[in-house]
């Protein structure tokens, strides 16, 4: 019996397996936050705990460039002289050719969400941004 322990140990010390058993601070962030958005939902929201929420829709072009970027200094104006409630920021980058699912379409969404986060910093806009692909 020892042997056969012994030989187990061995060998999965030298299998040196690894297995991501997720993060127990993730699970705890995400039953605080459910706990909270259901406590939030079932309660009525007081006129003075009001904020707006704001969506901004930046166009691109065939390059995926960014195009009339003036939306989001009006956005940001918008923030500051309200009570200062979330503007998500919204591109949708339409693909022509490609797989919505291949290397080059995930390569740009991500280049493409990165510039806009970084234009909403310029912007100092508080809030969230957000691309999406289509075909179309």
């Amino acid at each position: 019996v020892l042997l056969a322990f012994l030989s187990l140990y061995i060998y999965t010390k030298k299998k040196r397996t690894s297995r991501n058993w997720g993060d127990v601070g993730d699970s705890l962030r995400y039953a605080v936050v459910t706990r909270a958005l259901k406590a939030q939902s079932s309660r009525d929201l007081h006129a003075k705990n009001w904020r707006p929420k704001l969506l901004t829709v930046v166009s691109t072009d065939d390059n995926s460039n960014y195009r009339q970027l003036e939306i989001l200094a009006l956005s940001a104006q918008l923030q500051r002289g309200g009570n200062g409630g979330p503007i998500t920021v919204v591109s949708v980058i339409h693909r022509n050719h490609g797989g919505m699912d291949s290397y080059e379409t995930c390569e740009i969404v991500s280049n493409a969400k990165e510039e806009l986060q970084r234009k909403v910093g310029e912007y100092g806009i508080k809030g969230y941004a957000e691309v999406a692909a289509t075909t179309g």
